[in-house]
């Protein structure tokens, strides 16, 4: 069973100056694309950014991705679901899923922002300690598929890196985006990247992220 995830910790509305945060059109095909020139670590590695979403549409919206969407290319995704759960996930494209894993709250606040930690160390024992996600700094219960000991995602090898859809510019986000940051190499979890004012969960100063 799902649930409304508790917006009490959300970001003001007018944390985000104009001009700070990237307004994504779904139906204006929006896209920011870089190919990797040398990999990093595949298998350890932070993504972190802010979210608002501008419409609710039942289908997939991508936060990011890496890979090329044409068959038999690996992939793998941090999206938002048609069920609204945001999900981490990986495998090859037309042939097969590695894993699939999803918050077990929903994201369906237009007026809300989201401030979303994916922190990803496929190299843990544990298989729940793989993957960890925190929205509005709170640590999010999980379900579905974990990637195996070792898997090496897609992200930080040399194929395309997009925000906001795929390399085929489909399963587009619409919405605001801001304070994007992918840390190679490390699985840090929210309080890098937030932290909590009064009972409001903003974003951390560019001094201030360690």
């Amino acid at each position: 069973m799902t649930s409304l995830l508790n917006i009490a910790g959300n970001v003001p509305t007018d944390a985000f100056a104009e001009g700070s945060s990237l307004r994504f059109e779904d139906g204006d095909s929006p896209n920011l694309a870089r190919t990797v020139s040398t990999a990093g670590n595949r298998k350890t590695f932070t993504w972190s950014g802010w979210i608002k979403r501008g419409n609710i549409t039942g289908s997939q919206m991508l936060l990011m991705s890496a890979g090329v969407w044409a068959t038999n290319n690996q992939i793998s995704i941090i999206g938002i679901n048609g069920s609204n759960q945001l999900v981490v996930e990986a495998g090859v494209y037309g042939i097969s899923t590695a894993f699939s894993y999803k918050t077990s709250a929903v994201l369906r606040d237009v007026s809300a922002w989201y401030g979303i930690t994916v922190a990803v160390d496929t190299t843990q024992a544990t298989a729940a300690d793989r993957i960890k996600v925190w929205i509005n700094g709170v640590s999010q219960t999980m379900t579905g598929s974990t990637p195996s000991l070792n898997y090496d995602t897609a992200f930080n090898n040399t194929v395309s890196h997009a925000i906001g859809s795929n390399t085929s510019i489909t399963e587009e986000f619409d919405g605001y985006l801001a304070n994007y940051a992918l840390l190679d190499g490390t699985a840090t979890d929210a309080d890098d990247f937030g932290e909590y004012e009064d009972t409001l969960w903003k974003p951390k100063s560019d001094t201030d992220i360690q």
